[in-house]
């Protein structure tokens, strides 16, 4: 169960839509992760398709490979 986080997601949501990268950066353990996939969800509700989101844990191996934006 995720915690709904209104006060962040209300302030991320100027951002839809623009045409810019949206980077979510942050200490570790403070809820970037579950943010995320509240934003993720809302996304999809809106009616955005899976194939348009991209999301990258860098914790996984399977992204190790990622070191600049031309990979």
């Amino acid at each position: 169960m995720l915690i709904e986080r209104k006060k962040y997601l209300k302030q991320i949501e100027g951002y839809i839509n623009t045409p810019i990268i949206k980077i979510l950066t942050g200490m570790r353990r403070s809820g970037k992760s579950c943010l995320m996939k509240l934003l993720i969800e809302k996304l999809k509700n809106d009616g955005i398709l899976d194939s348009h989101i991209i999301y990258i844990n860098k914790e996984l191996l399977e992204f190790d490979k990622i070191k600049t934006y031309l990979n």
